[in-house]
């Protein structure tokens, strides 16, 4: 990875929506959950679970997340990865990077100030609609955000359902002890199809020693053709 190309690709991606949208530059002074992912262009979406938001241009090898205010989850997720790669199990996991610090000046108007006059907004349109009355209560003022960016390998999705595994990988991990059955029993079975057994035990090892067990369809996806967790830290 070019850390310094993948940082002023998604530089350029955040410039772009503060630059030119009010929602934005008050979104990103206290990143928090949104009620729904945003499909922001054809191939971008800004996504966000409890702890983490995530941009995903479909169009490049690598996706980027940051942490939601008060949660450290991505650097959680680095510690987690360390000590993936000291019981060499850091195959079976996305590898997180921090890439730097994003950080940018612009005049808006201050989210606390935004808060006392209109209270919560639903989404960009349901801010859009209260904007004048932000308009006509608050005034701009110089705003300054600093944001840890961290990149992932851009998993694919399409092959969640993991139609590739036998009989005999669904009834071993029907057998098995370990978190990675304990939301989807497919998702234990494709990582015995494509890891074999004994990797897959190493694995269960691992997750419980680290107490990781919040691994649904959501959290897992396919990297080089193999199932790997796409989301480790969690919360």
């Amino acid at each position: 990875m070019d850390r310094k190309e993948v940082f002023q690709h998604y530089s350029e991606i955040l410039d772009d929506l503060i630059d030119n949208s009010e929602f934005f530059q008050i979104y990103f002074q206290s990143c928090y959950t949104l009620e729904e992912d945003m499909k922001l262009k054809n191939y971008l979406q800004l996504c966000t679970g409890i702890s983490r938001g995530c941009l995903v241009d479909s169009t490049y090898d690598y996706v980027v997340k940051f942490n939601l205010d008060q949660y450290s989850a991505c650097d959680k997720e680095i510690l987690i990865y360390e000590g993936a790669v000291r019981y060499n199990v850091n195959k079976f996991f996305a590898e997180p990077i921090y890439i730097g610090t994003y950080q940018k000046s612009f005049k808006s108007y201050k989210l606390c100030d935004v808060l006392d006059t209109i209270d919560t907004w639903y989404d960009e349109d349901d801010f859009n609609e209260k904007l004048p009355r932000v308009e006509e209560e608050c005034e701009k003022c110089p705003i300054f955000i600093s944001i840890d960016l961290f990149a992932y390998p851009r998993a694919n999705f399409n092959g969640t359902e993991f139609s590739f595994y036998t009989e005999e990988d669904e009834d071993y991990a029907r057998n098995s002890e370990s978190p990675l059955k304990e939301f989807n029993l497919a998702i234990a079975a494709a990582f015995i199809a494509d890891y074999g057994t004994e990797d897959y035990n190493r694995l269960t090892d691992f997750l419980y020693d680290w107490d990781i067990n919040d691994i649904h369809l959501g959290n897992v996806g396919e990297i080089n053709n193999r199932i790997v967790i796409i989301d480790y830290a969690g919360v």
